[in-house]
């Protein structure tokens, strides 16, 4: 069970992390950016974030973070198209 969600408080967390290069939380963030998760979606913002977690990250989170690139891509150029 636990406390209750509060993801503007996870997102605040996040922030910080990531503003101090931890890969795991940039990585986070890219995705809170990417699927509207308690922020605003923000393509431009997602890839930023994902991109410097790919470039921190150990394996598992760059190879997480390209996986990601591609989806934040491809969601990119279906908005475009529309």
């Amino acid at each position: 069970q636990g406390l209750p969600q509060n993801k503007a408080k996870a997102l605040g967390w996040f922030r910080k992390a990531a503003k101090q290069g931890f890969a795991n939380a940039e990585y986070n963030l890219g995705w809170a950016y990417y699927k509207d998760r308690g922020i605003p979606q923000n393509y431009v913002r997602a890839l930023k974030w994902v991109r410097k977690a790919e470039a921190d990250g150990n394996v598992q989170v760059k190879s997480a973070a390209r996986k990601l690139i591609a989806m934040i891509k491809q969601a990119e150029a279906n908005a475009q198209g529309q």
